[in-house]
């Protein structure tokens, strides 16, 4: 296991860090793999946190009146890419909604799970950060196994959030049966400027 931290003059000044877990056949790969997976994941939302809109990253913009003290603003969720892994995907057949009107040959499909499903669903155990002012880097995994078995690691800044990883085992509870699965994704809180 390795750490990287990140520092911005403006927008993270003490920094944020965050592990890196991998296995391979020696320690020099598993590093390698490690830190490529943080570039791939967490260093994308990170680096679209630092333009006026986001280029390759879903973001969700929330403003906020003034209370208690504090002046209105406006939030950004920038959602990083996501990593996800089904052991048995759910065929076509299997995602369609009963009552549904949609004709055989119709190849859409309504999709189970999106960039913001981490966040969205679990949005209680994170209000206090999307509503605060601070920058937060969160990192959100969540797993169920073929038994149903539920596991889930939230961090916001590098540090365990016991509150976000209750919530994301709740929502992998809700998942259809698909064997072995995990979704896993970095997401980083910050305040904007209005759009005009």
């Amino acid at each position: 296991m390795t750490t990287i931290q990140t520092n911005h003059a403006r927008l993270v000044p003490d920094g944020v860090f965050e592990y890196q877990h991998s296995a391979a056949h020696s320690a020099a790969d598993a590093i390698y793999k490690g830190f490529e997976q943080w570039v791939q994941l967490d260093f994308v939302p990170l680096l679209e946190a630092l333009r006026p809109k986001p280029g390759s990253c879903t973001a969700l913009e929330m403003e906020f009146p003034p209370k208690e003290g504090n002046p209105a603003r406006v939030r950004r969720a920038v959602l990083g890419p996501i990593m996800h892994f089904v052991e048995r995907p759910p065929s076509k057949a299997e995602t369609t909604r009963e009552g549904d009107q949609r004709k055989p040959e119709d190849t859409s499909e309504e999709h189970p799970f999106c960039p913001c499903c981490l966040l969205t669903k679990s949005f209680e155990a994170f209000r206090e950060l999307i509503e605060g002012n601070g920058f937060y880097g969160l990192r959100l995994f969540a797993a169920r196994d073929a038994e149903g078995e539920l596991q889930a690691d939230c961090r916001v800044n590098g540090d365990d959030w016991d509150k976000g990883a209750q919530a994301l085992r709740e929502y992998a509870r809700t998942w259809p049966e698909a064997g072995y699965e995990f979704r896993k994704q970095y997401v980083v809180l910050q305040s904007i400027e209005k759009s005009p």
